[in-house]
């Protein structure tokens, strides 16, 4: 049986990334390289200290008109034994994305950002977590935080089909202007 997917629509500011080139609403040659641009989502949970990086999602950008759409699949049934036991060992829950929109898929020159939570706290919270993206003026990925909601761990016991469906909100946060 093929893996639902979800799909989350979020907006940001349209117009937000200055120095991208593109302007909300730009049109023929003014709209040129503003149209969407994929980012690979990808989490690692591990029961020793290795990094192993899998595809969670896919991130979507249209920065013209600073929406943001995530794909991402269920996790499997291993997974989900995996997490638990990773939580049970107080582990890691790491994600991380390009930091270049479009790159290629494995294109290591471009490199990465990442964050991580404690595994448990991602159980404990159903796998809803919040994803923010801190883009610089040029578009390019500086920085990623990942938050689960309610945050901590407390032992409390999680069944599985609760462990299936992420329920990810992503927020892209531009760069503000200082005061001046």
């Amino acid at each position: 049986m093929a893996a639902p997917w979800l799909v989350l629509l979020l907006l940001a500011a349209p117009g937000a990334v200055q120095g991208s080139g593109c302007r909300a609403g730009a049109r023929g040659a003014a709209a040129e390289g503003c149209g969407p641009t994929g980012l690979l989502l990808e989490h690692s949970f591990e029961t020793d200290d290795s990094v192993h990086f899998r595809k969670r999602g896919s991130l979507t950008w249209n920065v013209q008109d600073g929406t943001i759409t995530l794909t991402q699949r269920q996790l499997t049934e291993d997974e989900r034994g995996r997490l638990r036991d990773v939580a049970a060992l107080n582990g890691l829950y790491r994600v991380r994305v390009p930091r270049k929109p479009g790159a290629a898929e494995g294109l290591a020159a471009a490199g990465h950002v990442s964050s991580f939570v404690p595994a448990c706290s991602l159980v404990e919270s159903h796998l809803s977590d919040r994803l923010t993206l801190h883009v610089d003026v040029a578009g390019n990925v500086v920085g990623l935080s990942v938050v689960t909601e309610p945050g901590g761990c407390r032992g409390h016991e999680v069944e599985d089909v609760d462990l299936e469906l992420f329920n990810t909100t992503v927020q892209l946060q531009p760069p503000l202007t200082a005061p001046g």
